[in-house]
């Protein structure tokens, strides 16, 4: 499977507009960049969950999305700018989760929270 990446969750409007010069909006940019990749014959984008609702019906459902920047809530964002939890995920097909797992005291736990997040068989009140 080969995939294209659209714009690092790291990258938020202020940093396209004053470091990568694109005046466009982060969701027009990422939109035409998914496009561009499915004309190539990509199979899929990586892109943050903001976009992938949107890059799902513009290029179908079948058109593969990967969302970083995924944290449990409550976690810190760190060097992200465009995060989300498990459960926001909804559109999208594989997630990349690192920290929220790998810097838990139990990783197993925030795995399973994750997974159960993502599949919608967590709620607060199960915490």
């Amino acid at each position: 499977m080969l995939l294209a990446v659209t714009q690092l969750t790291s990258t938020d409007d202020l940093m396209l507009s004053n470091e990568l010069l694109i005046k466009e909006p982060m969701e027009q940019v990422v939109l035409s960049y998914a496009e561009l990749a499915k004309r190539a014959g990509v199979n899929g984008v990586v892109c943050s969950v903001a976009e992938s609702k949107f890059i799902k019906q513009l290029c179908g459902t079948e058109f593969v999305t990967v969302t970083p920047g995924i944290r449990l809530k409550h976690d810190h964002a760190d060097d992200q700018k465009r995060i989300a939890t498990p459960s926001q995920a909804r559109f999208s097909d594989h997630l990349v989760m690192g920290r929220s797992i790998t810097q838990s005291k139990n990783p197993k736990a925030a795995y399973k929270r994750a997974l159960k997040e993502w599949n919608h068989e967590y709620s607060e009140t199960t915490n």
